[in-house]
């Protein structure tokens, strides 16, 4: 069910006081009054008013200082406060007001209609800002899920946030690495040659386009560690296309390296193993046809033998 959005009026007039919170009764607000700062700061503690329309003149308190204290603890600074006044209209009252913290600043006289139309508008605005704090905290929850490191960077190349993989790899903490270049935070090395690779950063910035570094790379972590890495890139666009910044992406592959030096190491044992026993059969071999021709030898020479004492004993017959 959607809530419905609460206002807390102040103003110590009665006759104002009851005529305002009729107006917004009507047009579907909930509405709380008070009609002094004391009341006023109990009521905001107690219901946590979506907005206070806090009259600037009042008997015990003065209203700037008032809305100055509400947006300035945490327990009440998400209630939007609009001040309002008859008598303090100039505008450097106007500028003070909302230079202290209020979210707007309303003089009187003031149809009803005007009224109702600023309170609309900073409801509007006040569900924008929440809908982004949403995705904002929706966002903050993925990075911080992925295992990749995921590092994000203005239009400038300059480190706007890290995950906490991302804060692991490189050895840089998020506040430590904000409004640095990208590039003096993730040093990156061609593996092969070990000289310094290009700055990923500045071509996806360059050519607006997803880029993704297929040589062997090497990070080089705040404590000089070399860490195999694959790693891409790709532009953040706003509503009308221009880059405004970048997200890069980088996965560590050491242990993938270990498992592949791993596996070429079984491979030259096995074919090391089947080597031998190739050796082995061969030999086997070799040994089994001496054998089978030294047998075959001597049937012959039985066979000679035997033909020989036939041919003497044929001899004797005779």
């Amino acid at each position: 069910m959607k809530k419905q959005m609460e206002i807390l009026v102040v103003d110590d007039d009665p006759n104002i006081r009851l005529a305002t919170v009729r107006l917004f009764g009507k047009a579907g607000y909930a509405v709380a009054e008070a009609a002094n700062g004391t009341d006023a700061l109990r009521l905001i503690h107690e219901i946590h008013p979506d907005l206070v329309l806090l009259d600037i003149v009042l008997p015990d308190a003065d209203g700037m200082e008032l809305a100055e204290m509400i947006k300035s603890s945490p327990q009440t600074d998400e209630s939007f406060v609009i001040l309002i006044s008859s008598k303090k209209v100039s505008t450097r009252d106007r500028v003070h007001g909302l230079t202290i913290g209020a979210d707007g600043y309303l003089t009187r006289p003031i149809s009803n209609r005007d009224l109702l139309a600023h309170v609309d508008a900073f409801f509007r605005i006040k569900a924008m800002e929440k809908a982004l704090r949403e995705d904002k905290e929706n966002l903050r929850i993925t990075l911080e899920a992925i295992s990749d490191a995921v590092v994000t960077a203005d239009h400038a190349g300059r480190i706007v946030t890290l995950n906490p993989a991302a804060e692991k790899l490189c050895g840089w903490t998020r506040e430590q690495a904000h409004g640095m270049p990208f590039a003096e935070i993730f040093q990156l090395l061609d593996e092969t040659t070990l000289q310094d690779r290009e700055d990923l950063a500045r071509q996806v910035l360059q050519e607006g386009k997803i880029l993704q570094m297929t040589r062997p790379t090497l990070l080089v972590s705040k404590t000089g560690k070399k860490i195999p890495v694959t790693n891409s890139g790709a532009p953040i666009r706003s509503t009308t296309g221009a880059v405004v910044g970048i997200v890069l992406v980088f996965q560590d592959v050491t242990m993938q390296r270990q498992k592949e030096k791993e596996i070429l190491q079984l491979n030259d044992e096995l074919e090391q193993k089947v080597a031998e026993k190739t050796r082995e059969l061969r030999e086997r071999v070799a040994e089994l046809e001496r054998y089978h021709d030294a047998t075959i030898q001597r049937e012959f020479r039985v066979k000679d033998l035997r033909d020989e004492i036939k041919r003497l004993k044929n001899k004797d017959n005779k």
